[in-house]
């Protein structure tokens, strides 16, 4: 089993989860965080199941997720390099 979330934000059936991994960029230790967006529903067994898939009214549960999720990264150590496009950051400002 995989390394459980570092924090996770549910709103009614939407939930977003935070994951850390340490990785080595250039012989420097970093920490990089990932968000893993999910809905939670029973399936007709009555056990909880998750899938990708949104309604059009779990969309803004979804957005406020992912907007909780984002203010998180902002405040950790490091956030000054995203991983995914090498930005500096600075397009962050202004966002929430």
């Amino acid at each position: 089993m995989g390394k459980p979330p570092e924090k996770k934000f549910r709103i009614g059936n939407c939930e977003a989860a935070v994951f850390a991994n340490d990785v080595t960029v250039n012989g420097e230790s970093r920490t990089t965080r990932k968000v893993v967006l999910q809905k939670l529903y029973k399936g007709k067994d009555g056990d909880w199941r998750t899938t990708n898939s949104f309604f059009r009214n779990d969309i803004p549960k979804a957005i406020i997720c992912l907007a909780k999720s984002y203010e998180y990264l902002l405040s950790r150590p490091g956030n000054e390099l995203d991983e995914s496009n090498g930005s500096d950051g600075n397009d962050q400002a202004g966002w929430l």
